[in-house]
């Protein structure tokens, strides 16, 4: 839903998957869902960079890719939100 409601604003979605082993039901999940935004594989890399350790964990970055938020666990769409409008709005 937040894609589709930011997709046409200046807010890009990006998917990181952590099963590089699994890559048919990565092809499958973004199939299903129609999405178009990008699904990339991480061998750990990326997550060993970032210390991410729980899952799901979204990244807000600026335009700029400044890391501006990290949630680790569910997050609410009105924080999300928030969030975005405050950066499209610098």
């Amino acid at each position: 839903k937040l894609y589709q409601d930011y997709r046409n604003q200046r807010v890009g979605f990006v998917s990181v998957n952590t099963e590089p082993d699994n890559l048919s039901a990565v092809r499958e999940f973004k199939k299903e869902r129609k999405l178009s935004f990008p699904i990339y594989v991480d061998t750990g890399a990326l997550q060993n960079t970032m210390k991410i350790a729980t899952y799901p964990t979204i990244v807000i970055a600026d335009r700029f890719g400044k890391v501006r938020h990290i949630h680790m666990g569910s997050t609410s769409m009105v924080t999300l939100r928030k969030e975005l409008d405050i950066l499209l709005r610098e």
